[in-house]
C-alpha cells in the first residue's frame, strides 16, 4: 500500500503537511508567526517539490486521498506526518516500519529529530533519545527537539 509519491500528488501531500503542521504547532504551542513560517518553508508545493529532490518521499494512500507521508534521506527519517483525523489507526506505525526497513537495508543506525509531542510515538517505535537540542536560529528559535536513534540490532524482524 505504501509507495513513492507521484509528482501529481504534490498538492495533496502539501495539503496533508499543512494540516498536520497546524496540528503540531498547536500541540507544541508555536506562535502564529512560527506556524506561518513552517507552512511556507516546509509545506508549500514548491518546498515539497524541492525536498523531493533530496528526500525519498513515500505516501500512504487511502481511496482518493493521501493520509500519511514519510520522507527519508540516507539514514535519517526526515519527516513523518499523518492527517490528524487518521491518528491512532496504525498509519504512522506502518510508515515508520516502511522507513525503518528502507533505512536499515543500507545503514546500521537511523536517526530523527522529534518535537516533544512526538517523542512518545517514536519511543514506542523503539527509538531512543540520544540528546536534546534547542533550535538556535530561524522561526523556531528556542524550540526543543529530541535527537533520537535506533540501531540495526533493535530492528524487529
Amino acid at each position: 500500500m505504501i509507495r513513492e509519491m507521484k509528482k501529481t500528488e504534490l498538492k495533496i501531500v502539501s495539503d496533508l503537511l499543512c494540516e498536520s503542521t497546524t496540528y503540531l504547532a498547536e500541540k507544541e504551542g508555536f506562535s502564529p508567526c512560527q506556524l506561518d513560517a513552517m507552512i511556507r518553508n516546509r509545506c508549500s508545493v514548491e518546498s515539497l517539490e524541492s525536498q523531493s529532490k533530496l528526500y525519498q518521499i513515500y505516501v500512504y494512500p487511502d481511496l482518493s486521498d493521501v493520509i500519511g507521508m514519510v520522507a527519508v534521506h540516507e539514514n535519517e527519517l526526515a519527516k513523518l506526518y499523518v492527517r490528524p483525523a487518521n491518528h491512532r489507526q496504525g498509519v504512522g506505525q506502518s510508515l515508520f516500519a516502511y522507513a525503518e526497513t528502507h533505512i536499515m537495508e543500507k545503514h546500521d543506525e537511523m536517526f530523527l529529530g522529534a518535537f516533544p509531542s512526538a517523542v512518545p510515538f517514536y519511543k514506542a517505535m523503539g527509538m531512543q533519545i540520544k540528546r536534546w537540542k534547542t533550535i538556535d536560529g530561524g522561526p523556531l528559535k528556542g524550540a526543543r527537539q529530541a535527537i533520537m536513534v535506533k540501531d540495526g540490532l533493535t530492528v524487529k524482524t
